[in-house]
């Protein structure tokens, strides 16, 4: 999936995908800053993700896989 902003578009659209029961993988060497977010903001998002079941990892760690 794609976003504009990795606090807003990539969350919500994460956060729908999850609900469906389906899986995410947030890769976070190849996402870039929302406009609005700060690194403090991404890091709660990624860990808020990773509670509700997003898996986190490198390109070159989903490559490996």
């Amino acid at each position: 999936m794609f976003g504009n902003g990795f606090d807003l578009c990539v969350n919500a659209a994460a956060r729908g995908i999850l609900t469906a029961g389906l899986p995410v993988i947030v890769l976070e060497d190849v996402r870039v800053s929302s406009a609005n977010g700060t690194p403090a903001s991404e890091q709660e998002t990624l860990q808020r993700l990773r509670d509700r079941g997003a898996r986190v990892m490198t390109l070159a760690q989903l490559e490996s896989t």
